[in-house]
């Protein structure tokens, strides 16, 4: 008896569902490797062992401290509570990310958060002054009295001061919880700065923009404290976010954009200002909903607020920096008096100031953003700085053909032309500042906004997605594309 031949591999089977097959024609074979299923995030990455490693990390330290007399005894409670309660958030807010771990990479962001406020805690000076104010105005707050003297001006320290004992109102005297509440709301601004990220730059590379955001040293650092710069980054990522919405014609984006602009002016009200003049150059290359670029009656009314706001704004700004007006000398007395009030602590060096001529400024970019250079460092805390803009020199460098785009980019991405508005004013407002340790602070500010440009798509990822749009993931029984 002949051996039944054995039966094809499934693999091999034709496909009898395709028209071309019953009419003779040759069918094309889907390898099993290439069968496309919905991509879906890995649910255990070594991002989140990280995390766990970090939030161990972190109550280690925290025993250590309170072993030595620190109020920190409470963290072993508050943070491990902070974080199971988040997790559940996070993973609702990365949902929809199904082509890399976000939610791994969300969650290492607030567990380095959490040590950089555990060393922010060790040096702090100025947080702790906050607090005292704090708990000295909150029996005030708590009986509904909020006009209390603050002792320092508004805007600037003395909103510090309010806020934090607004926070004592509802944590009570204890200065970590405190930390714990201000590393959120810094945090909460990197979640607003990734989601206007992705809002008006759908086509950028989150992956890339979201390694940089949250996982980037200062910025896990710095903020994390009791402080302007927690505050500043809640303020310009709730703006960034309003503006992305702006931008994509989606409502409630001018009440964000408010919003973020009144945090700001409250804090530093020439950030505020740097802020409107970026979102109004950037407004410029949105276009209306039929695709034009020419003015709308959406488009007038929204440059004309922004104007008034602007203005506003600018009056408030004069105030802060005591001007009469904005005259060329005035600024150029601010400028000086900013340089040589910097100028000292032990990390003071000479600035390259964009002000002093159109031929530096770009050296004064460069040096807002990269310095302090490894031989310019002279202590430990510089050295760190150094070697992470040593390593923000070679990323830029590696990222040469997404910045060669860039000019493109500007004219078709209004977010992109925020963000280059966002780093360029900076630069030149901040590049009068001559202290190493307060520039590594203060460009935390704009480093968000400095990794778009570092996240715009590669060359050839750009080209293959204009060649061929993105497809719904494809059956076996698919006719087969023809190419």
């Amino acid at each position: 008896m002949a051996a039944t031949p054995s039966p094809p591999p499934t693999h091999q089977l034709p496909n009898i569902l395709h028209p071309h097959t019953l009419s003779g024609e040759r069918a094309v074979h889907v390898p099993p490797l290439q069968r496309r299923r919905p991509s879906k995030a890995a649910p255990h990455t070594a991002y989140r062992l990280l995390a766990g490693a970090c939030i161990l990390v972190t109550l280690a330290l925290l025993a250590w401290g309170a072993s030595q007399g620190k109020p920190l005894a409470i963290g072993l409670v508050a943070v491990p509570v902070v974080m199971a309660l988040a997790y559940p958030v996070l993973a609702r807010y990365c949902r929809e990310e199904r082509t890399f771990d976000l939610l791994g990479i969300v969650y290492l962001g607030l567990a380095l958060r959490f040590v950089g406020s555990y060393y922010r805690f060790t040096i702090a000076a100025d947080a702790k002054s906050y607090y005292r104010y704090g708990v000295q105005f909150a029996d005030s707050f708590r009986n509904f009295d909020f006009a209390v003297d603050l002792g320092r001006p508004v805007p600037g320290t003395g909103s510090v001061r309010w806020f934090s004992a607004l926070v004592v109102v509802f944590t009570g005297p204890n200065i970590y919880l405190e930390f714990v509440v201000f590393t959120l709301i810094a945090f909460s601004g990197m979640l607003l700065f990734y989601r206007a990220f992705t809002t008006a730059f759908p086509n950028g590379d989150r992956k890339r923009y979201a390694l940089l955001l949250f996982l980037w040293p200062s910025m896990a650092f710095w903020p994390s404290s009791i402080g302007k710069e927690s505050l500043m980054m809640f303020g310009i990522g709730l703006a960034s976010y309003g503006a992305s919405r702006m931008f994509t014609h989606r409502p409630l984006g001018m009440a964000a954009l408010a919003g973020g602009l009144a945090v700001l002016a409250l804090i530093r009200p020439h950030m505020s200002l740097i802020v409107i003049v970026g979102v109004g150059v950037a407004y410029l290359f949105v276009r209306s909903t039929r695709g034009s670029l020419w003015l709308s009656g959406g488009k007038i009314l929204a440059i004309a607020v922004l104007l008034i706001g602007g203005a506003i704004i600018a009056t408030q700004t004069a105030e802060f920096l005591k001007l009469d007006d904005f005259g060329q000398d005035q600024l150029d007395v601010v400028a000086q008096s900013t340089s040589d009030r910097t100028a000292q602590g032990g990390a003071e060096f000479t600035p390259i100031r964009a002000d002093s001529s159109p031929v530096l400024f770009p050296a004064a970019v460069a040096s807002v953003l990269f310095r302090p250079l490894p031989f310019e460092a002279h202590n430990q805390d510089s050295l760190i700085a150094a070697a992470e803009g040593l390593l923000l020199v070679a990323i830029t460098a590696a990222s040469w053909r997404r910045l060669a785009r860039l000019p493109g980019r500007i004219i078709r991405e209004p977010y992109v032309a925020y963000a280059v508005s966002m780093v360029l004013l900076f630069c030149f407002v901040f590049s009068v500042i001559a202290n190493f340790g307060i520039l590594t602070r203060q460009r935390t500010q704009v480093l968000p906004l400095y990794f778009v440009l570092l996240a715009i798509p590669a060359a050839r990822e750009v080209a293959s997605a204009t060649r061929e749009p993105r497809q719904r993931p494809t059956l076996l029984t698919d006719p087969p594309r023809a190419t």
